[in-house]
């Protein structure tokens, strides 16, 4: 099993290195030092830099999204093996959340199928960035959206999982993201004091509902309830089947967002876990 934190950290490594050419290396990992620690993640260093400190997240947006999340893939991942994208660019499909909550695993695979055939048909006739088109599936109760995205290039080939959010979303997503800030910042506090710059690196795998520029509007919304914990830099990275696909800066310094320069996206990855912890 990947280490997800770790994945992710190497791509906070990454961003350094392509902003500001600095080569960070993770000297330690607080949190495995002691079982029951309630630490920090990790401790990166470079010659001639500052220290960093980071305490890494994962963005849910509503209670269980994580969980249907993996269903959902499955479930898209085979009918994915029934259609063929063009290279050129990707597609979404849209699924209810309640769809996985409330609907019956029975004739799955006729399902598959039936939404198979409907992508294939229904490609040639969209166009990136336009409208979507929907078939509706157990009996009406449910409508799936196919839409296509532009060129992606961690993404171009793939069909893409995302789910039709449930009701209330907005105050959900507001409640979970507050409630990350709450419990992962004052973590991060003792080692500002101590002279290393924090970090807050925030995960969201799911595209469509927990994208950078949603995560950035609701931490806007909050940061001030949580003025004086805030850390030093705050770094927003979206995550598909376990591979990092993009990277933004939402906090650095005092500046937030668009006042930061160089923000983002970042698409280049190349640290991995073959670099190993420094000890």
């Amino acid at each position: 099993m990947k280490d997800n934190e770790e994945i992710a950290c190497n791509a906070l490594r990454s961003v350094l290195l392509v902003r500001g050419g600095t080569f960070y290396t993770i000297e330690r990992r607080p949190d495995k030092e002691n079982s029951n620690s309630k630490d920090i993640d990790f401790v990166m260093g470079c010659p001639g830099q500052p220290r960093i400190a980071v305490e890494h997240t994962s963005i849910e947006s509503f209670e269980g999204q994580l969980s249907i999340g993996f269903m959902h893939a499955d479930f898209v991942n085979e009918i994915a093996r029934q259609i063929n994208i063009p290279s050129s660019t990707y597609y979404k499909l849209n699924i209810p959340v309640e769809m996985y909550i409330e609907a019956a695993r029975k004739d799955r695979d006729s399902l598959i199928t039936t939404i198979a055939n409907w992508i294939n048909f229904s490609m040639p006739n969209l166009k990136p960035h336009g409208r979507q088109t929907k078939i509706d599936v157990l009996g009406g109760k449910y409508a799936i959206w196919l839409g296509q995205g532009g060129s992606h290039p961690n993404l171009d080939g793939k069909l893409i999982p995302s789910l039709i959010a449930p009701k209330e979303l907005e105050s959900a997503r507001k409640e979970r993201i507050a409630r990350a800030l709450s419990s992962k910042l004052p973590k991060l506090i003792p080692y500002g004091t101590n002279g290393m710059l924090t970090f807050l690196l925030l995960e969201d795998w799911d595209i469509s509902l927990s994208n950078s520029q949603i995560i950035k509007d609701v931490v806007l919304k909050v940061r001030r309830e949580y003025r004086e914990a805030m850390p030093y830099a705050m770094v927003q990275v979206t995550s598909y089947r376990e591979r990092i696909v993009e990277a933004w800066i939402l906090k650095e310094g005092e500046k937030w967002s668009s006042r930061i320069k160089n923000r983002g996206p970042f698409y280049e990855f190349r640290l991995d876990d073959s670099e190993q912890v420094v000890h």
